[in-house]
């Protein structure tokens, strides 16, 4: 087994998709609906959990990601005007929000194939 530190900087600029579901989601029945938007609920209720597992600090920087988020109601530009900072580092700060979040926690774990 390779013991090797992984190291995952965000230095190049991944791609962002927006992924359009509601057309899909309008041919569900109600009941399949509801089952969707539950199970949704209970992924998101649960995230915390997974990242407590992480790492003792995740729970806090996802709570942190969250509020700067809703201080800027999402507009990124008028965060960095707002706080006075570059616009590279409010890309950075996406950057490490978008791994965060991807893998629930501050650590990338890579298991072997």
């Amino acid at each position: 087994m390779d013991n090797s530190v992984y190291v995952c900087n965000a230095d190049q600029p991944e791609p962002i998709h927006v992924v359009e579901v509601k057309k899909q989601f309008d041919t569900l029945s109600d009941n399949a609906k509801l089952y969707a938007h539950h199970l949704a609920r209970a992924s998101w209720h649960g995230a915390p959990i997974v990242m407590e597992q992480n790492s003792p600090e995740s729970p806090g920087i996802y709570r942190f990601i969250l509020e700067v988020a809703k201080s800027c109601k999402g507009d990124w530009a008028s965060l960095a005007q707002m706080q006075d900072v570059e616009k590279r580092d409010v890309e950075e700060f996406l950057e490490y929000s978008a791994l965060f979040l991807s893998y629930l926690g501050n650590y990338i774990v890579r298991f072997p194939c």
